[in-house]
């Protein structure tokens, strides 16, 4: 299981790094990366943690040979802060 964060083309940071160069990325969109994440893992969660549309996704391997963090331990994170 683990959890990985996608972060949308409008994100200031996103918009900051694509500012100087051509923007060749049709295909990334949050619909995309679900669908390339869907076909390696199953998707437990997906929650949203930024105004701008950051979203995080927990997952399971279907072989369970990758370890990472729990939805708990990313909520334990957030609540640190």
């Amino acid at each position: 299981s683990g959890i990985v964060e996608f972060v949308q083309k409008s994100d200031p940071t996103v918009q900051l790094m694509l500012s100087t160069r051509e923007d060749i990325f049709d295909t990334y969109t949050e619909e995309a990366f679900a669908a390339a994440l869907g076909r390696h893992a199953r998707i437990v969660e997906r929650r949203v943690i930024s105004a701008a549309g950051r979203t995080l996704f927990f997952f399971d391997t279907a072989q369970g040979s990758c370890h990472g963090p729990t939805a708990e331990d990313a909520e334990a994170a957030e609540n640190s802060y």
